[in-house]
């Protein structure tokens, strides 16, 4: 199996507040997005997927509102993993 590796960036809004997090993951599976969603899920511990607001609950008032993930090359992840979090 080929490792495809990725640069995420999730945007969390807890009442008026919105903080934005960028993270790397490896994904061994053919759709990189499927794992972002595993990942975000498991975030903050024992999120809710709502599906009709496309959000993950983590709290009675903390959310993910959005997220995404670009395709990096083997080498960009080498150099971004000495600043940024590997998840996953």
């Amino acid at each position: 199996m080929n490792n495809k590796f990725y640069l995420a960036k999730l945007t969390e809004r807890s009442g008026e507040y919105e903080f934005q997090t960028k993270f790397l993951f490896i994904s061994t599976k053919e759709e990189g997005a499927t794992t972002l969603q595993e990942i975000v899920t498991d975030f903050r511990g024992n999120g809710k997927y709502d599906k009709d607001l496309n959000m993950i609950w983590f709290t009675s008032d903390l959310a993910a509102v959005s997220w995404s993930a670009q395709e990096i090359s083997p080498e960009e992840f080498e150099v971004l993993k000495k600043y940024l979090s590997v998840l996953g």
